[in-house]
């Protein structure tokens, strides 16, 4: 979630939300949200499909995403966050073991670099690309968001229900 932790803050901020101690406390919400419901969900989702879990994620992502361009106000803040602390107690626990899963045997360790690299990238690059594009336009972000996680969720369940189905 780094460009959201980046973007997250001025969004809030330039709406006169919350203040920088009002951030601190939803994003401690959400990693305390994790902290607390991470086992939960890892039960509820043991018994789901690959598909339907990647469908999940990125679902709770678009629409975490959704709130953001509805409204900066504090109810959609919370929401936002809550459903960004779901999607990533469903997908990042899953991800690496589909990675794994996807990789023909004699290539994991060159697919788990991979994953590692994007990872990283993301983390390095997604604060930059995400706060550009809110300069460009604020709803930007989170409008960009829902379309690449929906389309990113989509693309990975088929490959891992195709691989499943094996």
């Amino acid at each position: 979630m780094s460009w959201i932790q980046a973007i997250t803050p001025l969004y809030a901020d330039a709406a006169g939300t919350l203040t920088a101690s009002g951030i601190g406390l939803l994003f401690t919400y959400a990693g305390a949200l994790g902290v607390v419901a991470q086992m939960a969900v890892t039960r509820v989702s043991g018994s789901m499909s690959s598909f339907s879990i990647v469908l999940w994620s990125g679902a709770a992502l678009a629409v975490a995403f959704a709130c953001l361009l509805a409204s900066p106000a504090l109810p959609t803040l919370v929401a936002a966050v809550t459903l960004l602390a779901v999607s990533e107690m469903l997908s990042g626990p899953l991800v690496q073991m589909i990675v794994s899963e996807l990789a023909p045997r004699n290539a994991q360790a060159t697919y788990q670099a991979a994953f590692s690299a994007v990872h990283d990238l993301k983390d390095a690059a997604g604060p930059a690309i995400g706060t550009w594009l809110y300069a460009l336009a604020t709803g930007l972000p989170w409008a960009s968001g829902m379309v690449v996680s929906l389309g990113a969720a989509f693309g990975f369940a088929i490959a891992a229900r195709k691989h499943e189905t094996r």
